[in-house]
C-alpha cells in the first residue's frame, strides 16, 4: 500500500516544483517586459524632440521604426506594423537590445 502513496507524493512534489518554476519564470518575464517598456517610453520621449524617421533591422522579416510624423515606435513583422507599446511582452523584450542601435543611428545623424 505504501508504494502508490509514494508515487502520489512524488507526483505532487514534481507538480509543486513545476508550478513554482512557472511562477518564477513569469516574474522574470514581467520584470524584463517592464524594463523594456521603460526604455521604449524613454526613447519615444527623447525622439519626439525632432528625430527623423529611423529604421533598424532585427531580421529579414522584422524591424523597428521610428515614425517621426506619428511620433511612435513601430514594430514591423512580415509587412504587419504595430505600435511597439501595444505589442506582447515577448516582442518588447525581443526588441529592447535594438533600441540602443536606434539611439546610435539617431546620434550619427548629428555627427
Amino acid at each position: 500500500m505504501s508504494h502508490p502513496s509514494h508515487i502520489l507524493s512524488q507526483e505532487l512534489v514534481e507538480l509543486f516544483d513545476m508550478k513554482k518554476a512557472k511562477i518564477r519564470n513569469e516574474k522574470i518575464l514581467n520584470q524584463e517586459a517592464s524594463e523594456a517598456q521603460k526604455d521604449i517610453r524613454l526613447l519615444t520621449l527623447m525622439f519626439r524632440d525632432g528625430i527623423p524617421d529611423i529604421d533598424v533591422k532585427i531580421s529579414e522579416e522584422e524591424s523597428i521604426k521610428w515614425d517621426a510624423r506619428a511620433q511612435k515606435l513601430l514594430y514591423v513583422s512580415n509587412k504587419l506594423t504595430s505600435v511597439i507599446e501595444g505589442t506582447s511582452r515577448e516582442v518588447r523584450i525581443k526588441i529592447r537590445p535594438y533600441l540602443t542601435e536606434m539611439a546610435r543611428k539617431a546620434k550619427d545623424l548629428y555627427l
